[in-house]
């Protein structure tokens, strides 16, 4: 049976904050916290900073097989964020605070917010605000796999696996651009190997902070 498939339309393309410089040629492999390290300060800088997010869904076991949502993020620095939910209109003005690793959601018309739990985290579209701002710096040991193409962008291949009991997914997968070191593609995989989810990074664009 097919895994659902996330796939970020135009995640961080209104408003970029930085470009990651790209690593010099060399005759060897960099080393992977290096490259892990370059990644993540285009796809979550450790600025304040604001950016409008539109996913798309593709769920081929779910009666809707494609979807989509739309998200303002006001982010503090990697480990706090607040996240307006934009598209579905049900889920508006629905809001989501992470807080080092921690989600509060308020729903719409709801008087207090609650606590989201890890299952609550790791399943359903809830999970996307941690697809957008996951620490993996932090909570994650990178070893490089190897190079793959995904679709016309040679890229490198990392195997990130859990470093502490914070981190919400034991293992990931994370292809990034050997040119411009952009992520560019996510397998996300639950306590039992099973994958959870593939996301895509597509459609970058030149924002006022950087590409």
């Amino acid at each position: 049976m097919r895994e659902p498939i996330g796939r970020f339309a135009t995640a961080f393309s209104l408003i970029l904050p930085v470009a990651a410089p790209a690593l010099a040629a060399v005759q060897t492999p960099p080393a992977p916290e290096q490259i892990l390290r370059l990644a993540e300060e285009v796809r979550s800088p450790d600025l304040d900073y604001a950016v409008d997010l539109t996913l798309v869904v593709r769920d081929p076991n779910s009666f809707w097989k494609e979807r989509s949502a739309s998200y303002t993020m006001v982010a503090h620095g990697k480990d706090h964020s607040f996240i307006l939910m934009r598209e579905p209109k049900q889920f508006h003005p629905g809001t989501l605070l992470i807080m080092n690793n921690l989600y509060w959601m308020l729903y719409p018309r709801a008087e207090k917010p609650i606590q989201l739990s890890s299952q609550q985290i790791l399943n359903g579209d809830i999970s996307n605000g941690d697809l957008a701002r996951g620490n993996l710096l932090r909570h994650y040991q990178a070893r490089l796999e190897g190079e793959e193409m995904v679709a016309q962008d040679p890229c490198w291949v990392l195997e990130l696996t859990r470093a502490n009991y914070i981190a919400s997914y034991p293992r990931i997968r994370y292809w990034i651009t050997k040119k411009k070191l952009h992520p560019r593609r996510f397998e996300y995989y639950g306590e039992t190997e099973r994958l959870l989810k593939t996301v895509l990074y597509e459609d970058y664009r030149k924002g006022p902070l950087g590409v």
